[in-house]
């Protein structure tokens, strides 16, 4: 494990959900994929589930898109992009979502949302 996320983990534990995970839907659940998924798989796996959710794919078929939808996707494109990087999936696998967002945009995270 890299020191930085050792080190994280040792100060912030308390602040991060239990296993480091939100309560929402994993990424690896977004994607529908094992957490033990290769860089492949996880092409795969983010080519299938575009296809199934972009929005003007979907606008294409007729369907209308609604806003919550639009957001699953950015999600989901987000997942991807951080599964796909090694270094950013090994911190994710450690800290989770919300640890993920703390440790990049620090002065992004409400201090009082870590407090719940």
């Amino acid at each position: 494990m890299r020191f930085d996320i050792a080190f994280f983990l040792c100060c912030c534990r308390s602040f991060l959900s239990s296993n480091g995970r939100d309560d929402g839907e994993t990424f690896y659940e977004l994607l529908g994929v094992s957490p033990k998924a290769n860089p492949d798989e996880l092409k795969r796996a983010y080519k299938r589930q575009s296809l199934l959710m972009h929005p003007d794919k979907l606008a294409q078929k007729g369907q209308s898109v609604p806003p919550a939808d639009r957001d699953r996707f950015t999600r989901m494109r987000h997942a991807y992009e951080v599964l796909s990087d090694p270094r950013r999936r090994e911190t994710y696998d450690a800290i989770g979502e919300r640890g993920m967002k703390w440790v990049e945009e620090p002065l992004s995270v409400d201090p009082q949302e870590l407090a719940h």
